[in-house]
């Protein structure tokens, strides 16, 4: 039996869902549509708007820069992004372990079934990249169309969260894994 909360979230996401689709609503007695904009959408068309106003000029014969996805995630070189996710790619499916070990950021945290694991090192992990990287992760990240990932706060996701990407002022990369998730 689903408890409570579980049930909220649900029905929180499908009247959510309805109002982003653009559904029609009830008011709360349950009669006509609601003139009121979900919270979410109003939040993002203000952010949008807020965009527009605080754009530089582009001057004339200059080239407009590729708008940034990944802002959210806090990722300022959206071309470099994109560069290292498709080389962490290439290199994941060549099973390049040391490599790939350069973009990770350490300690990496691993979570099987609930359970954490934490990488300190490079070295650790090339000795144990065969249980880290696993048939489904590397499944999951290649199948990741860059253009699909999820991007929220937390980072960019792959696949169903089997990875996740962060940026870093620490790493000798700017771009990294810092989770995995089996």
């Amino acid at each position: 039996m689903l408890n409570k909360k579980i049930i909220a979230l649900i029905v929180g996401a499908i009247i959510s869902s309805a109002y982003v689709i653009g559904l029609p609503m009830q008011d709360k007695n349950g009669f006509g549509q609601t003139d009121q904009i979900p919270p979410v959408v109003l939040a993002e068309e203000n952010r949008q708007d807020s965009a527009k106003e605080h754009a530089p000029e582009a001057k004339e014969g200059t080239r407009q820069p590729k708008s940034n996805r990944y802002h959210v995630a806090g990722f300022d070189d959206p071309e470099q992004f994109e560069a290292d996710f498709l080389k962490i790619q290439e290199l994941v499916a060549k099973d390049n372990k040391e490599e790939v070990a350069e973009f990770i950021q350490y300690p990496l945290n691993i979570y099987t079934n609930g359970t954490k694991t934490t990488i300190q090192l490079k070295e650790e992990l090339i000795a144990s990249y065969d249980r880290v990287f696993t048939t489904g992760v590397k499944s999951a990240l290649a199948s990741q169309k860059i253009n699909e990932t999820f991007v929220n706060y937390k980072g960019v996701m792959v696949g169903r969260g089997e990875i996740w990407f962060t940026q870093s002022s620490t790493s000798n990369r700017k771009y990294v894994i810092y989770a995995i998730n089996h």
